[in-house]
């Protein structure tokens, strides 16, 4: 099966918020580290040339802004749906 730019676009993005949701969830460490690795996929198929401190950004900011994190990107509905009722400003 041949894979367009899209398709690989489409996946990070529904993997990204995905691995954002898991991060929200997390219960313990490894249920962190584990959303984090997911991201960190993500980021290496996107390739860090040029956008490493970006990324870096990213990372260290990532606890308690995971649903603005996902917000901002375009996801399938499924993906639009796990964050339904979650509010980025109740975590904080």
């Amino acid at each position: 099966m041949k894979q367009t730019n899209e398709d690989v676009g489409s996946m990070c993005c529904d993997s990204f918020a995905t691995a954002c949701y898991l991060h929200l969830k997390a219960e313990c460490k490894e249920e962190r580290v584990a959303a984090r690795k997911l991201i960190q996929q993500v980021l290496d198929v996107m390739g860090w040339e040029n956008r490493r401190t970006f990324f870096n950004r990213l990372f260290d900011s990532l606890p308690g802004n995971e649903v603005v994190y996902a917000e901002a990107i375009p996801k399938h509905s499924e993906f639009r749906r796990l964050f339904a009722g979650e509010n980025s400003s109740e975590r904080m």
